[in-house]
């Protein structure tokens, strides 16, 4: 499953991982172009990196160093991420005689028969931590999807003729982003290879020609695969502490559909139009379909940092070349920030994802006492706080804490009744809290 973003309308992708880790200015004299263009632009901004050697003794620093450092398992600092595989492994053992791990070239080095000399053969963007059998298994493959992917106890078949690799769902984005960053870091300058990414097999397995396939492939698995908390990690390392610069489809998804998307433009979903709008009391989501063929429904994911997502419901398709509006409205969306995601569901069952929006969501506890001033006996009313824990504290007047106690307001409009008879008369405060935001009011016993 695919879908296309018209040019004229290109949706930028938002990312909440580069708030604060890419420079501001850092791609500004890239804004605004498209095509060859923008890839020169980038170029420009990427190239000239402070390049490693593959292998050196200690203590100067390798590949093996900078790979232990940016594939480390987060939950096991000792460990290393095997791309292919997802297994963690000892980040110590090395090659180890082929016991231990290598280091996969994504952008094959005999594409362009650079091996593994220093710069484009040690850039550490398209460097990733994987076993010795799965990278005999996955030898020079191009990537493209293939009848049943290579997993690591040795599956792997393609379909007839094929010299592809697919890899698993949860780095094929990250694969795509590295062969769009190969293409656009090396472009024949200063004795460096001119890479290209294309969208064909070439006739011949093992050619030693500067490409790398499948382009519209790759391009479906960079929607369908988000970057996550991982991938920018890496890039962040890369940039900050070793080379010096950048990934930009990482940081900027959109970059590859602005350079390469004309390429890819026979696909079943034109996605004109996706946006997230604040309402009073919930987000709107509204998306444009221009033509659509074979697409069974819409299901709408929601996420709180953009990284592990919730079904919220869905929407059927209607498959038309005439152009489709679509609406979804979520009415208990969470407080702050809400990203929201449309899975696209092929009738065969095969999906992608749509870029990512936002909108926040900041709805007020509203709070009213009465009556106000009583003899100890009030009725709190709360709107807005349907399913929500509610942390009620009473303080004195010299702001002193004197009565604790939380409930769940169950209903749109909740009514509460407080007892404060044992209390002298006087001023006091109520305050309620939510979701992290407070409403407080003053009362008087009497």
């Amino acid at each position: 499953m695919k879908f296309l973003i018209l040019p004229a309308l290109a949706l930028l992708w938002f990312q909440a991982w580069t708030q604060t880790a890419v420079p501001s200015s850092y791609y500004t004299s890239a804004n605004s172009l498209s095509g060859p263009a923008l890839k020169s632009a980038l170029n420009n901004i990427i190239d000239n990196h402070t390049t490693f050697p593959y292998t050196v003794s200690s203590p100067s620093v390798d590949t093996w160093d900078i790979l232990k450092e940016t594939d480390r398992d987060p939950n096991n600092p000792d460990n290393v991420i095997l791309i292919y595989s997802g297994l963690s492994v000892n980040a110590a053992q090395e090659y180890n005689n082929g016991n231990g791990w290598t280091r996969e070239h994504v952008w094959a080095k005999s594409r362009g028969n650079f091996g593994t000399i220093q710069g484009v053969g040690t850039d550490v963007h398209a460097l990733r931590p994987l076993d010795a059998a799965t990278n005999s298994a996955r030898s020079n493959r191009w990537f493209n999807e293939c009848t049943i992917p290579y997993d690591a106890y040795g599956n792997y078949t393609c379909g007839a003729n094929e010299w592809s690799w697919e890899p698993r769902d949860a780095v094929k984005g990250d694969v795509a982003r590295m062969i769009f960053y190969m293409a656009v870091r090396y472009e024949g300058e200063n004795g460096e290879p001119d890479l290209q990414v294309i969208d064909s097999i070439p006739t011949f397995n093992y050619t030693n020609d500067p490409v790398h396939a499948k382009l519209c492939t790759m391009m479906a698995w960079h929607f369908a695969d988000p970057v996550d908390a991982f991938e920018q990690n890496r890039n962040n390392i890369i940039y900050n502490n070793y080379q010096g610069n950048r990934n930009p489809f990482i940081d900027n998804p959109n970059y590859a559909w602005e350079i390469w998307g004309d390429q890819c433009s026979t696909l079943p979903v034109v996605l004109t139009d996706f946006q997230a709008y604040t309402n009073r009391n919930s987000i709107q989501l509204n998306w444009t379909v221009a033509t659509s063929e074979n697409v069974s429904h819409y299901e709408i994911e929601r996420s709180f940092q953009a990284i592990e997502w919730d079904y919220l419901g869905r929407e059927e398709a209607i498959n038309s070349t005439a152009t489709q509006l679509y609406r979804f409205d979520d009415f208990a969306p969470l407080q702050g920030s809400n990203y929201y995601r449309l899975k696209i569901i092929d009738e065969d069952g095969t999906y992608t994802y749509s870029p990512i929006r936002r909108a926040s969501f900041n709805q007020e506890i509203e709070l009213s006492i009465y009556p106000n001033p009583s003899f100890g006996k009030f009725t709190l009313k709360l709107d807005n706080t349907s399913d929500q824990e509610i942390a009620l504290e009473v303080f004195n007047a010299l702001g002193q804490n004197i009565h604790n106690e939380t409930f769940t307001a169950n209903v749109p409009l909740e009514k509460r009744d407080l007892d404060l008879t044992h209390l002298s008369k006087g001023q006091y405060s109520i305050r309620i809290t939510s979701n992290n935001i407070s409403r407080s009011r003053l009362i008087f016993l009497k």
